[in-house]
This record gives structure tokens, sequence and C-alpha cells, in this order.
């Protein structure tokens, strides 16, 4: 199995989007994954795993608010499809 560390500007969509399914509800201190990078600095990451890679997320400071505009963003787009199609079929024809 790969272990792959990336930042989380330089995360792909596809994991960014495991992201919201594996933490629904987010995240708190008991999903953080802390080690020490190559520098001797603590980092703390979240861990995502597929079938073959396991990705740890490096947190930083900015994490929360760019992980919101992501749900948001996604959240606007279900929405703007389950608004269409709830509608579909539904022009009257005159």
């Amino acid at each position: 199995m790969k272990r792959i560390i990336k930042e989380f500007k330089s995360t792909p969509s596809h994991v960014l989007a495991l992201i919201s399914e594996q933490y629904p509800y987010g995240y708190d201190d008991t999903h953080l994954v802390n080690f020490m990078n190559a520098k001797g600095e603590y980092q703390h990451a979240i861990e995502v795993k597929t079938e073959d890679t396991v990705y740890l997320i490096k947190l930083d400071r900015h994490l929360d608010q760019h992980f919101s505009d992501f749900l948001s963003d996604e959240d606007e787009t279900r929405e703007e499809l389950e608004f269409d199609e709830a509608f579909e079929g539904d022009e009257d024809e005159d």
C-alpha cells in the first residue's frame, strides 16, 4: 500500500471528495495523526484511505476555510442538480 503525504493546497479534488465522505461530520483531535517531518517539526494530518493508498493530508491554519469552501461549492452543485431533477418533466405543454 502506498503512503503519500500531501499539503492540503496540492491535494487532488478526488481526495478532497474522499475527505468529505470519510469525515462527513468534520474531524476532531481523535482523527488527527501526529508525526515529525524531516525538519524535526511536528505536523498534524488527517488520514484518507483508498483501496491502494493512504494519504496523510497535512493540516494548516487555512485548511478549515479551504475545506469549508470546497464543501460549500459541492453542496451548491448538489442542490442545483436536485433542483433541476425535481422539475424535469414538469413543463406544461400548451
